[in-house]
């Protein structure tokens, strides 16, 4: 569950910059189908606030398409496991871009 201060705004977004389907599920619900993935579960270090990370391929490729649209992305940040940006949704909360390499397929 992801909560936003503008969910039809947010499965907007969703729609059209990720090419993910959605629709009204009754009662104001907004549910978005997702393709096949993975979960993760990591030491929380007393912080109980969950990620959104959507995978691709080619991240530098991700980050100048957004930015094409206005959308704002932060800078990367390497990690041991890969890179990842952070990306704002209109909704005002933010998701994760992680890039998957080749050894993690």
């Amino acid at each position: 569950m992801l909560f936003s201060s503008d969910p039809e705004a947010d499965l907007a977004f969703a729609r059209d910059l990720f090419g993910l389907a959605g629709a009204e599920a009754g009662g104001g619900w907004l549910v978005i189908a997702l393709p096949p993935g993975q979960s993760g579960m990591d030491d929380f270090g007393g912080d109980d606030a969950h990620q959104l990370y959507l995978e691709c391929r080619d991240l530098d490729r991700a980050i100048a398409a957004l930015a094409e649209r206005g959308v704002e992305v932060g800078s990367a940040t390497e990690e041991s496991w890969g890179r990842w940006v952070s990306v704002a949704v209109p909704g005002g909360g933010r998701i994760r871009l992680h890039e998957v390499t080749r050894s993690q397929l």
